[in-house]
């Protein structure tokens, strides 16, 4: 058995990621590594890391840019540990029908960041990264 640093072993893991040769999962700390099967399950994926929900919220590629037009466009504002809504924000949501004083005022988080696995970026989680995506 050859022994090899660890730091080595994520590099070539990285490089594998990179070719859509191994899949990966973050959960937490952790990582998990799978080999891809066949150019149907690539494809597979690749449809899955565009849009799919994250718990009860939006992720994903779509779930990110969504996000990210948020930050750009002056609707959130990003803190160490989440997201704050401006005041144009909260006109924002309000435009969307969302009842943005009842979503904050749920028993859960309001507005937290959510570290896609696919993307690793952050997207929009929480009672308020819900309710966006429940309304129209």
């Amino acid at each position: 058995m050859v022994k090899i640093q660890p730091q080595m072993a994520s590099f070539h893991l990285a490089k594998l990621v990179n070719a859509n040769v191994v899949a990966v999962e973050k959960q937490g700390r952790h990582r998990y590594y799978g080999i891809q099967k066949s150019l149907k399950q690539s494809s597979e994926d690749k449809a899955l890391r565009y849009a799919k929900t994250c718990y009860d919220h939006l992720a994903g590629s779509l779930g990110v840019q969504l996000t990210n037009t948020l930050l750009r466009t002056g609707i959130l504002r990003e803190e160490k540990e989440g997201f704050t809504v401006t005041e144009n924000g909260k006109k924002f949501f309000t435009s969307f029908q969302i009842d943005f004083e009842n979503v904050k005022n749920k028993r859960r988080s309001f507005s937290h960041k959510c570290l896609d696995w696919s993307e690793r970026r952050h997207h929009l989680a929480g009672a308020l990264g819900n309710a966006l995506k429940h309304e129209r």
